[in-house]
């Protein structure tokens, strides 16, 4: 079995950070490292409106005492005005959830990339062997620009100009060909040997977005109710 070793490096560090964060402290007491009550979770693959869909979230009742009381920080630098054209937009505070739809504008807070932009797609995707139809954020910024989400980002908000709250960060890598290392991969009359190609790839970000309203129909399906 082939196992990136980027991936299999960043499982590591997750593990490291783990055994840190429950460690006890100087004092010798155990962390408190309950947030709170799992009210729902989902994973898999769906029907919603007409479309097969991946749905993976988890709704949790926060305990009250691990209300967060920091102001938000984003861990790097949000994206620069010169770097990205849709952030002078104006954006309205959130006020509502509304459907996901085609060539919307969005922007998402993260917990990793900060304040990213972009525009809603759409795209056939293969999860788990079954087929699905999946929206997907096209960022407009750059090619050097960083991604509309990452490693971290799961769960995000994402919110249209207009206020409304349409989906969340569902994440999700996807296996591309280096074709820089094409030239390394070529026979004697300059035809690309695309077995050997394949053994060079890269990993990259790709934002699929899972719809709010889907996540709050299935909550709802439960008895519980959404307050805020």
């Amino acid at each position: 079995m082939y196992i990136n070793k980027k991936r299999l490096d960043d499982i590591r560090t997750y593990q490291s950070d783990f055994i840190k964060a429950t460690a006890p402290d100087t004092d010798g007491d155990e962390p408190n490292l309950f947030l709170g009550k799992v009210i729902k979770a989902a994973y898999g693959i769906r029907e919603f409106r007409g479309r097969r869909c991946a749905t993976d979230f988890c709704a949790i009742e926060i305990d009250r005492e691990r209300e967060p009381i920091q102001p938000y920080q984003p861990l790097i630098e949000t994206t620069p005005p010169n770097i990205d054209p849709l952030m002078p937009l104006n954006w309205d505070p959130v006020h509502k959830v509304g459907p996901l739809e085609f060539d919307e504008v969005v922007m998402k807070r993260g917990a990793v990339t900060g304040d990213t932009y972009g525009v809603i797609g759409g795209v056939d995707a293969l999860r788990t062997g079954t087929e699905t139809t999946e929206y997907f954020i096209i960022p407009l910024g750059k090619p050097t620009a960083k991604p509309f989400s990452d490693k971290g980002d799961s769960g995000a908000a994402v919110v249209t100009t207009g206020g409304v709250a349409v989906g969340i960060v569902l994440g999700g890598y996807c296996c591309i060909l280096d074709t820089s290392a094409m030239k390394t991969h070529r026979g004697e009359d300059g035809r690309v040997i695309f077995t050997g190609l394949v053994t060079d790839t890269l990993y990259q970000p790709v934002t699929i977005v899972q719809s709010l309203e889907m996540i709050l129909e299935d909550i709802k399906e439960e008895g519980l109710e959404i307050i805020g």
